[in-house]
C-alpha cells in the first residue's frame, strides 16, 4: 500500500486545526506542558488513522486489530492497521503506519524513537519530537538525518515514508505552521527536506 507523506501530514494538519485540538496544543506549548502536548498529539494522530478508514490503537485507544487486544502495541505509541473485515485478513498482520511521540529533549531517546519506527514493515513510519527553542530544530533534523545515514540506511526495497515532525514554538501567532514543522526523509538525497 503506497502512502503519500504528504497527504497525511495534510490530514494532520486539517485534524490540529480543529478546535478540540488547537488551542489545547497551542496552550501545552506554550507552557512547556509537554505531557499535555503528547496526549493531545496523540489523539489526533489516531484520528488522521482514522481518517484513513484505519484502526489505530494507543495509550487510551485501544484496538482490536490482532487477536490480544492491546493500547500499544510493541512499545509504540500510534500503530495503525487496515480496517479490513475479520474475514479477509489474517489473524495477525503487519500494520499500515507506526508513530512515535517523543517530548524529550535528549537527541538519543528521540533517535531511539526514530529507530523504533525503522525496524517496523509497515507503509508509512513518523517520529513527532519537541524542541523548546526553535533555533535548535536545524541541529536536531541534521542529527537524525545522520542517525539514517550512520546506522540505519533503509533497504533499496523499503520504500515506506518517513516523517518527522518537529514541535516548536517558533511562532506563536502561526498555529499549527509556527508549531509543527513537518519533514520527510528524501532517500535520493540522504537527508531530511522539509515538506512545507
Amino acid at each position: 500500500m503506497a502512502i503519500d507523506v504528504g497527504e497525511w501530514y495534510y490530514r494532520l494538519r486539517q485534524m490540529i486545526c480543529q478546535s478540540e485540538f488547537a488551542e489545547p496544543l497551542r496552550q501545552a506549548a506554550l507552557a512547556n506542558r509537554r505531557g499535555q502536548w503528547t496526549r493531545v498529539l496523540t489523539r489526533a494522530v489516531v484520528g488522521t488513522c482514522h481518517s484513513y478508514g484505519w484502526k489505530a490503537s494507543a495509550r487510551e485507544h485501544e484496538t482490536k486489530a490482532l487477536p490480544v487486544p492491546r493500547q500499544e502495541y510493541l512499545g509504540l505509541d500510534v500503530i495503525a492497521f487496515e480496517n479490513n473485515s475479520p474475514e479477509a485478513v489474517p489473524r495477525w498482520r503487519l500494520p499500515v503506519a507506526v508513530f512515535e511521540l517523543e517530548n524529550r529533549d535528549n537527541l538519543d531517546i528521540i533517535a531511539y524513537s526514530l529507530w523504533k519506527v525503522m525496524v517496523v514493515r509497515c507503509s508509512l513510519r513518523g517520529v513527532f519530537c519537541y524542541r523548546t527553542q526553535p533555533e535548535k530544530v536545524t541541529e536536531l533534523v541534521g542529527a537524525m538525518g545522520q542517525v539514517i545515514i550512520d546506522s540505519m540506511t533503509s533497504s533499496p526495497d523499503d520504500k515506506a515514508p518517513l516523517l518527522l515532525v518537529v514541535g516548536t514554538r517558533s511562532k506563536a501567532e502561526m498555529f499549527p505552521d509556527g508549531f509543527f514543522q513537518p519533514y520527510h526523509w528524501d532517500t535520493e538525497r540522504r537527508r531530511f527536506r522539509s515538506l512545507l
